[in-house]
């Protein structure tokens, strides 16, 4: 077996017992939740835990290796996470429900940065990658999903690493201006003919019995 094989071999298995080991070493590595929804909408939560990282200071060197942490692939376009979408920033002092990092193993206290990244782009195609060249890894994960059977739910990227593609839902239909207008309009055309023609018919039989 190759060493490119023996390592990917050792990550799977790292990560189907991943929980302990990541609640060990939550604070050295990046956590991010993907959402995907309607109308081609998709969210990231980027998470970083400076409390006795070696490689984050503090909350304001957290926020710059948040914002360098992943690029945006569509197609062979590579794309900064802000080109995209803007980053809003937060500071909390646990992790998410869902986020690989027990909070019964490691109640913390945390000191953490989340960076929430939201972006519109209908039946498109997109892959997230890894910083090169960083000694953080990045855990994703994908909110809800359910893992297949025997294997995680969680996925480690490595420097450089790219994740699965995740494909974008079409963009809702909506009723354009005119055309909504021009839809009333019809309907409402045959409903004052018709109450015209009613009101007529009443004049009429008035004036016969004069």
């Amino acid at each position: 077996m190759s060493g490119r094989l023996a390592c990917l071999g050792f990550c799977v298995a790292w990560l189907v017992l991943a929980a302990p080991s990541l609640s060990a070493h939550g604070n050295q590595m990046l956590c991010a939740r993907v959402s995907v929804g309607e109308d081609g909408r998709i969210e990231l939560e980027l998470t970083a835990d400076h409390t006795d990282n070696p490689n984050i200071a503090d909350a304001q060197e957290a926020r710059v290796v948040l914002r360098e942490a992943l690029n945006v692939y569509i197609g062979t376009e590579c794309f900064p996470l802000e080109r995209l979408g803007a980053l809003q920033f937060e500071e909390r002092d646990r992790y998410s429900d869902d986020a690989p990092v027990s909070s019964i193993a490691d109640p913390g206290p945390h000191r953490l940065v989340v960076a929430r990244w939201r972006a519109r782009l209908p039946d498109q195609d997109l892959v997230f990658a890894a910083k090169e060249r960083t000694p953080l890894d990045v855990v994703m994960w994908r909110a809800g999903a359910v893992p297949p059977l025997g294997g995680s739910r969680w996925l480690l990227l490595i420097a450089g690493e790219r994740s699965p593609t995740f494909t974008m839902t079409p963009a809702a239909r909506a009723w354009p201006g005119g055309s909504l207008a021009a839809v009333t309009l019809l309907l409402l055309v045959p409903l004052v003919v018709w109450g015209g023609l009613r009101a007529g018919r009443g004049n009429g039989s008035n004036g016969g019995g004069s």
